[in-house]
């Protein structure tokens, strides 16, 4: 176990890096005169990175070892923030054109995605490492449990730093993975690496891998899809001012990491599902809370709908994760862990413009689209279920 927890507080503190700019992003699209596409753009190049570098990541901590392509991805990560706050501190005084300034925050958007992409991919490929097929699911819930705090921890901060500026919250972000790069490197063990560079690796097309990259697809498009469009939702739908909308977006977001940990937490002590029940159940349990969102008119509505989706989505993430290192060898770990993370740069770059396009027709439409992936994504799983329970009966 005592991988663990370096593991977990480097994810921690990065994701509640990522949660501390995603509060304020609506907000600042408005308040630097830009548009709701220019946003989606800056999260699609984010994605078109972690789409071509998550699989690299994965293959070089198979050959290179998993501490020291973490220290890299990590600390990469926490610079990009911290250009990120410096360009949006020259941008209050009016030193770029709006096109140079959508230009300059998509180029640090990229490099953002770019080094974050080696963070989850790398922490997966240590936990399949270090834990068997029968300790994975709850060793990949601890993470998501600290993921989860992470969701929590950074709305928060976020919400109490927006009353300096919106600004504030983005220097927070440059900090927290400083700190998880000094506990990685401190904690973390150095392990011994003997795979051979010759071995093969997945290919994208791996057919052992093509549910557990349908369900980090839509699961990372309904996650960002919730998370675009929250600050926006608020604004329009709740009528809230900037500050008010930011507000809202960190309590509903920090709603949803209360109710990761709850269920992550269960996951770990209690929970006796297989992998692919978890992705069955958790992607149903999320469609619900998207088709609840079309009937929202209240602040505790838009809360209590975050909330249901992230019930499905606390199954549904630590069962994906554990059925694609199950589903491998283990000098295939980092880059099967690489090859379906890549699934979550595809999904940053089509949800993101999807998810804009279609609320500016229609937020209801908008919502209504991701319910209904979520649930094709439940009876993929179920088919497959199916299939695999066949199979079975004829080895018998």
């Amino acid at each position: 176990m005592r991988p663990l927890f370096p593991l977990a507080f480097s994810n921690f503190l990065s994701i509640a890096a990522m949660m501390a700019f995603i509060v304020v992003v609506g907000p600042l699209i408005r308040i630097l005169h830009l548009q709701e596409w220019h946003g989606g753009l800056m999260v699609a190049v984010a994605g078109i990175s972690w789409l071509f570098l998550a699989r690299p990541w994965g293959h070089a901590s198979d050959l290179k070892g998993r501490k020291p392509v973490l220290l890299l991805a990590i600390g990469g990560f926490a610079v990009m923030y911290l250009c990120l706050a410096l360009i949006l501190e020259l941008s209050e005084q009016a030193l770029f054109s709006v096109w140079m300034l959508v230009l300059l925050l998509t180029l640090i958007r990229g490099l953002i995605g770019s080094f974050y992409a080696g963070i989850p991919v790398v922490i997966n490929a240590f936990i399949a490492d270090n834990f068997g097929p029968d300790k994975r699911t709850s060793a990949m819930a601890l993470i998501g449990f600290a993921n989860a705090l992470g969701m929590i921890f950074g709305p928060f901060m976020a919400g109490l730093l927006v009353v300096y500026s919106l600004t504030t919250p983005i220097y927070l972000a440059a900090i927290l993975p400083l700190l998880a790069l000094l506990v990685v490197w401190w904690k973390l063990p150095n392990e011994k690496v003997e795979n051979d560079a010759s071995l093969p690796k997945p290919k994208w097309h791996d057919q052992r891998l093509r549910l557990p990259m349908a369900s980090g697809f839509v699961a990372m498009s309904s996650v960002i899809a919730a998370q675009t469009l929250v600050g926006f939702f608020a604004i329009d739908r709740l009528q809230l001012g900037l500050n008010e909308a930011a507000q809202v977006a960190g309590y509903a977001l920090t709603a949803v990491g209360i109710t990761l940990v709850l269920v992550q937490g269960f996951i770990i002590k209690k929970s006796t599902m297989q992998p692919i029940q978890m992705v069955i159940v958790g992607a149903f349990i999320s469609a619900i809370g998207f088709f609840g969102l079309i009937w929202v008119s209240q602040v505790w509505q838009l809360i209590t709908g975050f909330s249901v989706i992230a019930i499905g989505l606390g199954l549904l993430f630590p069962g994906k994760q554990a059925m694609t290192a199950n589903a491998v060898e283990a000098h295939e770990q980092g880059a099967a862990s690489g090859t379906v993370s890549a699934t979550y740069g595809l999904a940053m770059i089509v949800a993101p413009i999807m998810a804009t396009l279609l609320y500016q027709f229609s937020s209801d439409f908008a919502f209504g689209v991701f319910a209904v992936m979520l649930l094709a994504l439940s009876v993929m799983a179920i088919r497959q279920s199916g299939h695999r329970q066949i199979k079975f009966e004829e080895t018998l």
